[in-house]
């Protein structure tokens, strides 16, 4: 019986070649675009998923009447590991620097942060080597990637060899590689190439501003029981921070699961995205698919009604509704699977565009099973929803009046189709009005004048420079009107007009 709905379907799409072409492309392009977007969507709802605690890792939130922030003083993650029974570790992180590493006369730059080896112990950054223990202990330690590693020491092991790093005051310290750590993901909200200790804080800074409670520069984040609440978790942490400063100031607590996607609060440690860009984009590949599935049925029902005296004429010899039904479902998922390998090739073709144009890496995985079966159900959904009216209108029709070459009365049929075409066009034009706001709106931010001209602002990272003497060199030069710098040896240098 399968066999023989499979070639009846084949032979139908093969006999109207026009209708077959036309629902092949219309629905290989809402499968491709559709594809790329919810890729999209996939890897921005994937960050940080590795951590294999992701369900009890928070990130503490320090919140004012007028704003919030996602960096804490340094001496409320120990005393919160202490006083709060619920969080098993506490570390802290800061952003850091991007430092020039020295070896051997060779230099290779990285970003940099700064934190504690209790790091390794909620977050799940694989270590390559070392002992996880004892890594960041003394004040000179240095963690590295397994990139950096290669690029410094080629396939060498890189553990207790000494690397050159220059402090605050430009100068060279010796520091010792304690570990090797795999490359953060690129799904992860920290990106660091190298890790130094908490420990050098306190010999570049002094201890106040490093371990007190006034200074409120650091990430905190809390590894907590899994039985835990977040509503009591935050009234303690307050607590305890309130005990110390006077504020009116309250803490809360952030899953890992939100902090990539939160954009109002700034990352410090690396990329961060939108959750709601997120559910914009996911609803927006839903209704491409609600197009392309419209356009299909209203083809299917044009064609049907082509072919009623086939219908009524089967329906005479034997065949029931659920065989016809059957049928004509299976002619549009036959159709959906033949649009697949077109949609595949279409992804194939643009994702170098679409990775340009969204900053992202993303390609299809064909050895990951995962995502075969997530294409071909997707697929088989799109023929399904597409069939499903199609086939229902076929099986539905009286033989006696086909076989006399009567349509009967079909009103509700053409207004049903009409009302489809409307609702087609309406939902292009939403997405059309849609795609041309957010164009607009990226326009807006980056013409939009911010009371500068910053066609003629400069930027530089002057990696171990003497900034007044770069100053002074720098103005000697006519085309520069002015030169200013911020921390970490960031100089800007405005250029006059040419």
């Amino acid at each position: 019986m399968f066999r023989h709905y499979l070639i009846t379907a084949l032979r139908n799409i093969y006999k109207n070649k026009t209708f077959a072409f036309i629902n092949i492309i219309g629905i290989a392009f809402g499968l491709a675009t559709a594809m790329l977007i919810f890729m999209w969507v996939a890897d921005e709802s994937s960050y940080d998923s590795f951590n294999t605690n992701e369900n009890n890792i928070y990130r503490v939130i320090y919140n004012t009447k007028d704003f919030s922030q996602a960096t804490m003083c340094g001496a409320l993650a120990p005393a919160v590991k202490k006083e709060i029974p619920e969080i098993d570790e506490a570390v802290r992180i800061w952003s850091g620097w991007d430092k020039q590493i020295y070896y051997n006369n060779q230099a290779v730059e990285g970003r940099g942060r700064v934190t504690e080896s209790v790091f390794f112990d909620i977050f799940t950054f694989p270590l390559l080597e070392g002992n996880k223990q004892t890594l960041l202990d003394e004040a000179h330690s240095i963690v590295i990637s397994q990139s950096l590693s290669r690029a410094l020491f080629g396939n060498q092991s890189p553990i207790g060899k000494v690397v050159q790093i220059k402090n605050r005051h430009d100068q060279k310290e010796d520091f010792h590689i304690t570990g090797v750590v795999k490359d953060a993901p690129g799904n992860s909200h920290i990106q660091f190439d190298f890790l130094f200790s908490w420990k050098l804080m306190k010999e570049w800074f002094n201890e106040p501003w490093v371990e007190g409670w006034e200074n409120t520069s650091f990430c905190t984040y809390l590894l907590v029981n899994k039985s835990a609440s977040a509503q009591s978790l935050d009234s303690k942490i307050t607590q305890i921070y309130n005990s110390h400063v006077e504020s009116d100031v309250f803490m809360t607590i952030e899953p890992l699961a939100e902090v990539y996607q939160n954009a109002s609060m700034a990352n410090l440690l690396g990329p961060s995205g939108s959750g709601v860009y997120v559910k914009l984009f996911l609803i927006l590949g839903i209704l491409i698919l609600f197009v392309a599935s419209i356009n299909y049925v209203n083809l299917a029902i044009a064609q049907s009604m082509r072919r009623l005296k086939e219908f009524g004429l089967r329906k005479v010899v034997g065949a029931n509704k659920g065989e016809l039904a059957l049928q004509n479902l299976g002619e549009s998922v036959i159709t959906a699977v033949i649009s697949l390998p077109l949609a595949v090739l279409l992804v194939q073709l643009i994702i170098p565009v679409f990775n340009s144009i969204t900053e992202k890496t993303l390609y299809v995985d064909y050895s990951n099973i995962t995502n075969i079966a997530a294409a071909i159900g997707l697929t088989l959904v799109i023929g399904l929803v597409s069939g499903i009216y199609p086939a229902i209108f076929v099986s539905s029709i009286n033989p006696i009046n086909l076989l006399r070459q009567s349509r009967g009365n079909f009103g509700t049929i053409k207004f049903f189709r009409k009302a489809l075409v409307v609702f087609q066009f309406s939902l292009s034009i939403v997405i059309i009005v849609a795609t041309i706001i957010i164009s607009q709106q990226m326009g807006y931010i980056q013409n939009k004048q911010l009371g500068y001209e910053k066609e003629n602002l400069l930027y530089a990272w002057v990696p171990g420079t003497d900034y007044q003497m770069l100053k002074d060199e720098l103005l000697q030069n006519p085309d520069i009107l002015n030169v200013g710098a911020s921390g970490a040896q960031l100089d800007w240098l405005v250029v006059g007009n040419q």
